[in-house]
C-alpha cells in the first residue's frame, strides 16, 4: 500500500505518496498534518480484454459474434449481410435469451474448451453469428480473432472489406 503524507506549512501544503513529493500547493492558512494509507485493491478485471453488456435482441448462443441494431440491441452478425459491415462489436461470452442482457467481449483473448481451432489460420465473420477459419465468397470478409491455441483464441477485429 502507498502511504500518503500531508504536510501543511504556513505557505505551502505539500502532497507525498511513497515519499516523493506529488504536488506543492500555496496555503494561506495552516493545516493539520494528515498520514493515511491507500485503500485496497479491487477485484481484477479479465486479462487484457473489454466485456460490455448489452440487452439480446433475439436469442443468442455463447461464443458468437453480434453487431448492434439501431435499437443499440444485440443480434447475430452474418458475414454476407452487407449492412453488417465493420458493425461487428465482439463475441458473446454466454448465452443470452431475448430481451435480457448479453455479455460481449470485444477484446482479448477468449478461452472455451469445445473449440479446436487450426492455429495457422485466424478467425472471420461467418453466417448466423459463427466464427468461421474460412472467408466468405460474398459478401465481406473480416477477420475478428488470431487463434493462440485451438481452445483459446485473441479478439481484434479489425476492418471489414467488401467483395460483393
Amino acid at each position: 500500500m502507498q502511504e500518503i503524507l500531508v504536510i501543511s506549512e504556513k505557505e505551502n501544503i505539500i502532497l507525498t505518496v511513497d515519499d516523493e513529493i506529488v504536488a506543492v500547493v500555496e496555503n494561506e492558512n495552516p493545516l493539520v498534518v494528515a498520514v493515511g494509507l491507500q485503500g485496497p485493491s479491487g477485484p481484477a478485471g479479465p486479462a487484457g480484454s473489454s466485456i460490455v453488456s448489452y440487452i439480446a435482441g433475439e436469442n443468442l448462443g455463447g461464443h458468437k459474434l453480434v453487431i448492434l441494431n439501431s435499437l443499440e440491441t444485440a443480434l447475430y452478425a452474418s458475414g454476407n449481410n452487407i449492412n453488417h459491415v465493420n458493425k461487428i462489436i465482439g463475441i458473446t461470452t454466454g448465452a443470452a435469451a431475448v430481451n435480457t442482457q448479453a455479455e460481449i467481449q470485444t477484446y482479448g483473448e477468449l478461452y472455451e474448451p469445445s473449440w479446436n481451432w487450426d492455429i495457422s489460420k485466424p478467425l472471420f465473420v461467418g453466417l448466423n453469428g459463427v466464427l468461421a477459419q474460412s472467408p466468405p465468397a460474398s459478401g465481406f470478409i473480416q477477420q475478428v480473432a488470431s487463434v493462440i491455441t485451438p481452445v483459446k483464441i485473441f479478439i481484434n477485429i479489425q476492418p471489414a472489406i467488401v467483395i460483393a
